[in-house]
This record gives C-alpha cells, structure tokens and sequence, in this order.
C-alpha cells in the first residue's frame, strides 16, 4: 500500500514533467498543423488536471479515514490537500503513510 500511494503522491508532478519533456520545441509549419497539436497537448493537459484531482480526492479519503492521521489535524490536512494539491501530496504520503509520525515519541 505504501508503494502504491507513494506512486500516486508523485504521479501528478512526473506527468507535468513528462508533458514538458515531449513538447516540441519547434513550431508547426502550417496553421493546421498548430492546431492539431495544440488539440494534442489540451487533452493531455486535461487528462492531467482530471488525473491530479483524482488523486488528491484519493489523498483526502485517506486523511479522513486513516488512524495515522491524528484526529485534530484532519480538517487540516483535507485543507491543505486541496488547496496545495500536488505540492502537498508527497510531504502527506512521506509524514502519515510511508513514515506514520509517533505519537508522544512511541513508535506505533
């Protein structure tokens, strides 16, 4: 569970880089051209938002409902995660389910 949440706290980001990497660096000859690709690159750029919204709602579940969370900053978090989004999405994966933070300095 941990790796695949892992995956998916860094899913968004790697797919904004990947989007980045496969842009082409050369304008199209022709207008049709153009269009085309700008169709190309705004679904995929949907594709993403959809995506990365996806995860943050699985994230927000998982604050809600997850033990590793303590019960006072739960409200917190879901806020961060929704407005940070998929900059907040890794710290909340490394701190409550890759590493859960001990509570009173017990490792539970």
């Amino acid at each position: 569970m941990r790796i695949v949440t892992g995956i998916l706290a860094l899913s968004p980001i790697l797919l904004m880089v990947a989007t980045i990497a496969v842009f082409p660096s050369e304008l199209p000859a022709t207008r049709v051209e153009a269009e085309a690709q700008f169709e190309v690159f705004h679904d995929l750029i949907l594709a993403q938002i959809i995506w990365g919204w996806l995860v943050v709602l699985v994230f927000v579940i998982l604050a809600w409902r997850s033990d590793a969370v303590p019960k006072e900053k739960r409200i917190l978090w879901i806020a961060l995660l929704f407005f940070g989004n998929i900059i907040v999405l890794p710290f909340f994966w490394y701190w409550y389910l890759q590493k859960p933070l001990s509570i009173n300095g017990d490792d539970n």
